[in-house]
């Protein structure tokens, strides 16, 4: 557009299709997409849009020399840590394919773990441990899981792997 812009302004015709004042995000895409379809948009050579889904990529094929362009022009940019705050946020609770699941765990078959067995990384530890030995000697005096459970919040299958040694397994 731009292009057409700079060589012959009096191409291009802007007409206000509609206006939707005060209204969400979710509206004005729909208007958007509403219109999109109405113009046909990918099949009508005077569609100038290539967006076929309103605020959405998907589906747009770019030239190499673009793909380039754009890496190039992200390298060495750091997200903050407040976008990642919200990127993790926004994937909280959603459940990932079957498919996905799959090739996740595809990857890392047959890749040795870094780490000894029982010993958990240090991020992922919910008790210190003090904590652990405490639990541990809490079990041999007679306390139940139950009980347990409700001291430390934890699953029941979490105690008893802390209690023989297969989580937690580095603490004495």
């Amino acid at each position: 557009m731009q292009a057409i812009w700079n060589v012959d302004p009096d191409r291009l015709h802007f007409i206000v299709l509609e206006t939707l004042d005060g209204a969400d995000k979710e509206a004005i895409l729909k208007s958007e997409q509403k219109h999109l379809d109405q113009s046909r948009v990918g099949k009508n050579p005077n569609c100038m849009n290539i967006l076929l889904v309103a605020n959405s990529h998907l589906g747009v094929k770019r030239r190499p020399e673009s793909i380039e362009k754009l890496r190039r022009a992200h390298a060495g940019r750091k997200t903050s840590e407040a976008t990642k705050a919200k990127q993790r946020a926004a994937k909280l609770g959603v459940k990932q394919s079957p498919e996905h699941i799959a090739k996740r765990t595809g990857k890392q078959k047959g890749k040795q773990c870094n780490r000894p067995k029982g010993v958990m990384m240090p991020s992922l530890r919910k008790l210190t441990d003090d904590q652990v030995r405490e639990l541990r000697k809490l079990k041999v005096s007679g306390t139940s899981y139950t009980q347990l459970k409700e001291m430390y919040k934890l699953g029941h299958g979490t105690i008893q792997k802390i209690v023989s040694g297969q989580s937690y397994g580095d603490v004495k």
